[in-house]
């Protein structure tokens, strides 16, 4: 085998699952539903919260536009489904937030998660059981959901989340190529971490801004990382 692959399994995968395995439960803290900024507008509740996801709807349209250009792959296309359900998805969330509307904001990020890792895997490893591995890592994305709601434990989702940022950035480093690469890839990295700092700074922010939260500010930094994975697998012109 690979000794790069070997690196991928032990020191990128590897640590995730034997976190996941041998630490306790983690439950859904309710306190999370309780975001900064609260203030409704035009009827909308939450309006920053639910307005600030419509970038995500502007990537997909991008993503969209740019497909003829891409590499057409059914891991590819069940990203982009992904990112299509994010928008709406969050913005029913954010609009009452509570478990019960948090399952559709996270089950379209597993899909684009899923759909992500297995488009990373296919190009790097030019496997052949495309359809097989993206159904599979589907199934799991949707188990992990399941698993939260019927256990209320989340250390199956933090797996399907953070794997694939792993992933991201050890195939940047040791396997970058014409469609992966590097540098946009830790472009996505990059503004993907800077919205999850923002996200846990919802309160500080929102103290200083007096107009938007941190969490606000989470979706169109999310939305530019998914920009620059779109930008990843554009294929240049002929």
């Amino acid at each position: 085998m690979n000794l790069k692959v070997v690196g991928l399994i032990f020191f990128g995968i590897l640590p995730i699952v034997v976190l996941t395995i041998f630490s306790g439960p983690i439950g859904q803290d309710q306190l999370y539903h309780q975001f900064a900024d609260q203030n409704q507008y035009f009827g909308i509740p939450n309006f920053w919260n639910v307005i600030s996801n419509i970038p995500f709807l502007l990537v997909f349209g991008y993503g969209l536009w740019e497909f003829k250009r891409s590499s057409q792959s059914l891991s590819w296309i069940v990203f982009l489904i992904g990112i299509a359900l994010v928008g709406p998805g969050s913005a029913y969330y954010h609009w009452d937030p509570r478990d019960a509307s948090l399952v559709w904001d996270r089950l379209p990020m597993t899909i684009g998660f899923m759909g992500l890792t297995s488009f990373i895997l296919t190009q790097v490893f030019q496997l052949r059981w495309e359809k097989q591995l993206v159904l599979i890592l589907l199934l799991l994305g949707v188990y992990s959901i399941l698993h939260w709601i019927n256990y209320d434990d989340l250390r199956i989702y933090a797996w399907v989340q953070f794997a694939p940022i792993v992933l991201v950035i050890y195939c940047a480093i040791f396997f970058p190529s014409p469609i992966l690469k590097p540098g946009l890839l830790m472009g996505a990295v990059g503004f993907y971490s800077l919205a999850k700092i923002v996200e846990h700074s919802d309160k500080e922010i929102f103290q200083i801004t007096e107009v938007m939260s941190g969490h606000a500010l989470k979706h169109p930094l999310a939305a530019v990382a998914v920009l620059f994975l779109i930008q990843t697998n554009r294929l240049e012109k002929l």
